[in-house]
């Protein structure tokens, strides 16, 4: 029988248990000889069934564990562990499930890159809601690259470069426009006036304007022309003149050449004047003299300050004080007015006409009286009796319905109503049920249920209609006014079926009609 030797295990007979990090072999042993049969087998890990670890995320939602975990039975290798993932500044790990974990940043914090002018003032920071435009202005167009983040700024302009120069074109200077990348030359000519000089600098680069002078200078002289006239001359710097100027003094003025360039104008040394008036002599003012301006009747004079030098003449106020008298002139007396007034043309009383009126002569007496007329009726006159007797005049006072007139004394009379309860001269109705009313009705209604009177179809202006609530039957009973026609007003409202409620027991209203569809209740 051939030798089986097992290689890498401890002293024959003991026990072993192999190690999972290790590979062991089973082979050929020929150290002793060809007897030796090698098994071989490179990883033994497939036949020795080794246990399988779970992995999975802990039960903790925040910062949750990831757990090894050992099957139930087998002791090798290494025990069970976890591992915790934990959220660092602004980070936070939770647990979805059992095999999801979610990290999320919790920074809000935005880099903010302030955009500024020329003159170093912030204009906007990259968080304004706007955010950064980048546009084409006047000749620049602004092209947005797509997909590389970048803008690309074309210019249009399509203007050329120029320089200027100058060039010495005796007596002339040339002003010349030199163009640059395709533009057009140009020249300008600046030509020299009279008395104008321009010279070129050399450089090219200016020149000098200068002028000329022609002007000549000249002097103004005084001197002492003839009699008492002064003269200004202008005269050349060589004394040539060129024209004069001669001052001539007035009546009452001298002038004096009291030194070069100056002249010295004053008054004559006394002077007078003539001071008239409407009337009377005239008065020879001189030098030194003082005129007093004298106010007369109802004028007063006033002087003012010396600077001012103003004589103000006012009218004076005038006070009028009035009197009266009282006169009782009889028949064929007399008594004097103030007919008219005559002003003049600043106001003032020239004439007033005194009338002598006459009273009429003394004539006729009257007796006023009254006397009762006999006959039916018992009326009663009042008579005007003429003391002469030829004109006489009474008028008659008539009863009317219901009115009886009573003649108590011959300045006394007495008016009475003989109507009933009414008023007014109205007839009396009583009305228990709905009623149409007449001119003069005086409408006395028992109620029982709903009552509604009827104001007249046809009136006249004046005509009375009177409506009294004399009894009901029970609380709810009610009387009511309305008007025949739609637009007939009770104190200017439409009472055609709006009707008027007569509000209580004892309540009496009494309708007067005033003008075209209009009743009033008095």
């Amino acid at each position: 029988m051939a030798n089986i030797k097992f290689s890498g295990f401890t002293a024959p007979g003991g026990s072993f248990t192999p190690a999972r990090a290790s590979t062991y072999f089973v082979g050929y042993d020929n150290s002793g000889g060809p007897d030796n049969v090698q098994f071989l087998v490179s990883d033994v890990e497939g036949i020795l069934n080794w246990p399988t670890y779970s992995i999975g995320l802990g039960a903790t939602t925040l910062n949750p564990t990831l757990d090894f975990t050992q099957p139930t039975g087998y002791s090798y290798g290494g025990a069970s562990g976890s591992l915790t993932f934990t959220g660092g500044t602004n980070v936070v790990i939770t647990r979805q499930s059992s095999t999801e974990l979610k990290i999320d940043a919790t920074d809000t914090n935005d880099t903010s890159l302030p955009i500024k002018n020329g003159a170093g003032s912030t204009e906007f920071t990259a968080t304004d809601a706007t955010g950064l435009r980048i546009v084409g202005g006047g000749s620049v167009v602004a092209s947005y690259i797509a997909g590389s983040q970048q803008v690309a700024l074309t210019g249009t302009d399509t203007n050329y470069t120029y320089s200027i120069s100058t060039t010495d074109d005796s007596p002339n200077i040339d002003i010349d426009l030199t163009a640059a990348g395709g533009g057009a030359d140009s020249t300008y000519k600046v030509s020299a006036g009279s008395n104008i000089t321009l010279t070129e600098n050399g450089a090219g680069t200016g020149y000098t304007i200068a002028a000329t002078d022609t002007n000549t200078a000249y002097q103004l002289v005084n001197s002492t022309g003839a009699g008492t006239q002064c003269e200004i001359e202008l005269q050349t710097l060589t004394s040539t003149p060129a024209g004069k100027v001669v001052l001539t003094p007035g009546a009452n003025v001298t002038i004096t050449n009291v030194a070069a360039n100056t002249y010295a104008i004053a008054a004559a040394a006394s002077t007078s004047w003539t001071q008239a008036a409407d009337t009377g002599s005239n008065n020879a003012i001189a030098n030194g003299d003082t005129l007093d301006i004298a106010g007369g009747t109802y004028i007063t004079t006033t002087s003012s300050a010396p600077s001012n030098k103003l004589v103000t003449i006012a009218h004076d106020s005038t006070t009028r004080t009035d009197t009266t008298s009282a006169t009782s002139p009889g028949g064929g007396g007399t008594f004097t007015v103030i007919d008219t007034v005559t002003t003049n043309g600043t106001g003032h009383v020239t004439a007033a006409n005194v009338k002598t009126v006459t009273m009429p002569s003394a004539g006729d007496t009257y007796d006023f009286n009254a006397t009762a007329v006999l006959g039916p009726g018992g009326n009663v006159s009042l008579n005007l009796d003429s003391t002469s007797g030829t004109d006489d005049s009474a008028v008659q006072l008539t009863a009317g319905s219901n009115i009886t007139l009573t003649r108590n004394s011959a300045t006394e009379i007495t008016i009475a109503s003989s109507g009933g309860g009414g008023g007014s001269g109205l007839t009396p109705t009583t009305k228990t049920a709905s009623y149409t009313a007449a001119a003069g009705d005086f409408v006395i209604c028992d109620v029982t249920g709903i009552v509604v009177i009827t104001l007249p179809t046809s009136p006249s202006v004046g005509d009375l209609v009177g409506v009294k609530y004399s009894s009901q039957n029970a609380q709810t009973d009610q009387l009511r006014v309305i008007t025949p026609t739609a637009g007939d007003l009770i104190d200017k409202v439409d009472r055609s079926t709006n009707w008027l409620p007569v509000p209580a027991v004892n309540t009496y209203f009494e309708f007067i009609y005033g003008s075209t569809n209009n009743w009033f209740i008095k």
